[in-house]
């Protein structure tokens, strides 16, 4: 075979250098599961005042598991998950069929908010103060009730303040459509520097994770190939993944439609909070 050299992917030797730098990984991530998570969300991560970025993501189900893929018009560039979903709402009118546009309808990405926090448990045991500062992943509703205790007037204002904030019990109950959270405040504020000192964790010597690069937008081929079936970032190994069902849509229980060999959930910004998906493809 003759010798063929090909040019240099210089973007993806960025990226490989940037994941060594950091250890190869992202941030500890902090999912609501079901029952009580106790936390404590950090002060602002950037000059911008901002302890909470919002963020959003399409849901799909592959072969391997549900995988979530930051939408990259929240960056102000082309997605080609979001044009199915117009291409199908728009077939739907065209041909008055209400299962091709509610089938383009969830394709539609849902919004998300990131916060560092302090956890010091969660339902599962698996999340305590010696993880560090993580990253806290939640819906709009969650957000919502964030929001409503950081209020000057009928709130506790200042929630995230190091000197004198709040911790809070996050509830989670219900499955699905039917989940429900409540948001909670400790009755007495704290000092969160003196807090983790009495477990001998300074938090000065702790870093604020940059939320604005956490979850970063996959280039347009990349996304071409979640629809495909088959991964195109470098780093993320090429795979044909299995027809699960004939071309075209499929409702499957009300609560998901599949499109060939992928799966996305039916959820909107306006919908309920959804299970949320183990892991973003766009953290690693």
């Amino acid at each position: 075979m003759a010798y063929k050299a090909y040019e240099e992917n210089t973007e993806f030797s960025k990226q490989e250098h940037k994941r060594d730098q950091s250890g190869g990984e992202g941030p500890p991530m902090l999912y609501l599961k079901k029952g009580i998570t106790n936390v404590r969300i950090l002060p602002p991560y950037s000059k911008a005042g901002k302890w909470f970025r919002s963020i959003s993501e399409h849901v799909v189900r592959t072969g391997e598991g549900w995988r979530t893929y930051t939408c990259p018009r929240s960056a102000g560039q082309e997605c080609p998950i979001c044009d199915k979903g117009t291409e199908l709402v728009e077939r739907g009118k065209a041909e008055a069929s209400e299962d091709l546009a509610e089938q383009g309808d969830a394709l539609r990405p849902r919004r998300q908010f990131l916060s560092n926090v302090i956890c010091y448990s969660s339902p599962d045991g698996n999340h305590n103060i010696s993880k560090g500062i993580m990253v806290m992943k939640y819906g709009v509703t969650v957000k919502r009730q964030l929001l409503d205790l950081n209020q000057d007037e009928g709130g506790w204002q200042k929630i995230t303040d190091e000197k004198a904030g709040v911790d809070l019990k996050i509830q989670r109950d219900g499955e699905g459509f039917n989940t429900k959270y409540s948001v909670l405040p400790q009755p007495n504020r704290t000092n969160i520097k003196e807090k983790l000192a009495e477990d001998n964790i300074v938090l000065d010597n702790l870093n604020l994770h940059d939320l604005d690069k956490v979850f970063p937008v996959r280039s347009f081929e990349d996304l071409q190939g979640v629809l495909s079936g088959t991964e195109y970032t470098p780093g993320f190994p090429a795979k044909q993944v299995e027809k699960q069902v004939e071309a075209g849509f499929k409702v499957v229980e009300g609560t998901a439609v599949e499109l060939d060999n992928l799966t996305v959930l039916t959820d909107t910004v306006t919908a309920p909070d959804l299970p949320d998906p183990p892991s973003s493809v766009g953290g690693e």
